[in-house]
């Protein structure tokens, strides 16, 4: 129960923290929620086609089975579809400002709606995983993509389009995490994702205090 609660909120309060190291913007909380608001409802449409395609998809131990299985259940799916959705919207509309606080909202929306799936569905055999390794997977992932399209956003030149490519490939090598996970065990998918989270969280807390620009 502990554990499920902290599938629940991993995501929430991660989000909270990224708020928490950029002034508060002029809308106020408003400006803050409605990313957050516009991450749920993006998260509900994907969600849904990846209910859609699992019951089509036969699960099998072979690599070639178990990653498009991974992809659409973990960050593969939904944060590709995020990333190329965004990065095409806000390439034409450039800022002379951080647009982290706002992708952040963006990519917490959609995994709170999966960490939400994970956390009323149970898996016997993957609980560990599912209440402490998958959480921070979806931080660490969604940490990454943030960083690197806001990155590829603000740069000029060619190491733009590097930016939006790593930002791309980022979500599928994330599905790497549950894959590794079951065929070495907890300790190294646990250990990857918490460093990655960190990392990334690090990197965005020197963008907000001007150590990155």
């Amino acid at each position: 129960m502990v554990m499920s609660i902290f599938l629940f909120l991993a995501v929430p309060l991660w989000m909270m923290l990224i708020i928490s190291f950029y002034p508060l913007p002029s809308r106020g909380w408003r400006g803050i929620l409605t990313p957050f608001v516009g991450g749920l409802t993006v998260g509900m449409v994907l969600i849904s086609i990846t209910l859609g395609s699992l019951t089509r998809m036969p699960f099998g131990s072979e690599l070639v089975d178990s990653f498009p299985w991974a992809w659409y259940r973990g960050p593969g799916w939904p944060f590709t579809v995020a990333v190329l959705g965004l990065g095409a919207w806000f390439h034409f509309k450039p800022t002379a400002y951080s647009r982290i606080r706002e992708l952040a909202g963006w990519f917490c929306g959609i995994a709170f709606v999966y960490t939400t799936w994970y956390a009323v569905t149970p898996e016997p055999g993957f609980d560990l995983y599912r209440t402490l390794i998958s959480p921070f997977m979806w931080v660490a992932t969604a940490g990454g993509v943030t960083w690197l399209l806001e990155r590829g956003l603000r740069i000029d030149g060619w190491i733009k389009y590097l930016f939006y490519i790593l930002a791309i490939l980022l979500p599928s090598v994330a599905t790497i995490i549950p894959i590794m996970n079951s065929a070495y065990g907890n300790l190294i998918s646990l250990l990857i994702s918490v460093v990655v989270a960190i990392g990334f969280t690090v990197l965005i807390l020197l963008d907000s205090r001007g150590r990155l620009s």
